[in-house]
């Protein structure tokens, strides 16, 4: 939540100092609209443009893995509708993650990687 927050800050102060939006920010900026109003699901094009992926079936996919639970079919086209709140989330810890990628938090103590395999004779 914190990211999201701080995220939509700067963008704030950008547009507020004469800065054009990107088409990203009008997206966030959006989305926090949709959000205060209380829409509370998208479809997978918005998802897909949230989450920064290329393709609606990386969104469907992750909806089949679980990691947007409460999405469900709309109609007999098979058209997703999926919880905001969950596609936030979703961003918030894809953001936490490359922060600490970028950190080098995840790189694995050496007592904690796997033990090396032996080449078989």
């Amino acid at each position: 939540m914190t990211a999201r927050l701080n995220s939509i800050t700067l963008t704030v102060e950008r547009i507020a100092d004469g800065a054009e939006p990107s088409a990203a920010d009008r997206r966030r900026l959006q989305k926090l609209a949709d959000l205060l109003r209380g829409t509370q699901y998208i479809g997978t094009g918005e998802a897909k443009d949230l989450l920064g992926v290329g393709s609606v079936n990386t969104v469907k996919s992750l909806i089949n893995h679980g990691l947007l639970k409460g999405s469900f079919r709309l109609n007999d086209q098979g058209d997703w509708q999926i919880p905001l709140r969950k596609v936030l989330d979703l961003v918030d810890y894809r953001q936490a993650v490359a922060s600490k990628n970028a950190a080098g938090d995840l790189r694995p103590s050496r007592s904690d990687r796997a033990p090396r395999r032996l080449k078989s004779f």
